[in-house]
């Protein structure tokens, strides 16, 4: 409700917020939540929601972050998101609990995956979610997990074959019709 209304009346926002935490409502994770996304999605400036993602949502929600991540991840000026990425795991990683950082780190990197070589998520724990998440995880034979994004990227490069399916024995239970309906077809010259 409170990104709704960000976008349709932004200076009565902030008042609706504090009006529902106030009576319980919703927590102030989840408003601030709410302002960050609807915020990016009103067209809010990037300096200010990257201040107040880093310096105020990912120390005060205990949960994940990854659609304010990534929706401040949007903001950013296309040459600096994957410094951003970067810098906003930095914030997850200083204020967030560890169980709750390699969700941000995956929805970074798939909102980021016309950029190769940036893994975010190397080394942190896997999340309490993915046993649940098996189908949206691919696993390789060395033990890194790929999003469905990532898997979608690999699925796009037609060049690349072998590194479409590279451990199917592990992987039985992958939702490929996502990956699929995310892979961006080339034309080939013949």
């Amino acid at each position: 409700m409170i990104r709704t209304v960000i976008r349709v009346e932004p200076s009565r926002a902030s008042s609706l917020a504090i009006e529902l935490i106030d009576r319980g409502v919703i927590n102030l994770s989840t408003s601030i939540d709410g302002l960050v996304i609807g915020g990016a999605q009103a067209g809010a400036s990037y300096p200010l929601l990257f201040a107040i993602y880093g310096e105020l949502l990912s120390l005060v929600d205990p949960t994940s972050t990854g659609d304010a991540a990534v929706a401040t991840l949007n903001t950013a000026p296309f040459e600096r998101r994957v410094t951003t990425a970067q810098e906003l795991m930095s914030f997850v990683q200083t204020n967030s609990l560890p169980s709750h950082r390699i969700e941000v780190a995956r929805a970074l990197q798939d909102a980021i995956s016309e950029t190769t070589g940036v893994n975010l998520s190397e080394g942190l724990q896997p999340s309490h979610n993915d046993s649940s998440r098996q189908n949206t995880l691919y696993k390789l034979s060395n033990g890194q997990t790929l999003t469905t994004g990532q898997v979608a990227l690999r699925l796009s490069r037609a060049d690349s074959a072998s590194d479409w399916n590279p451990n199917p024995a592990e992987n039985g239970g992958f939702d490929w019709w996502s990956a699929f309906k995310r892979v961006q077809f080339k034309v080939l010259s013949i």
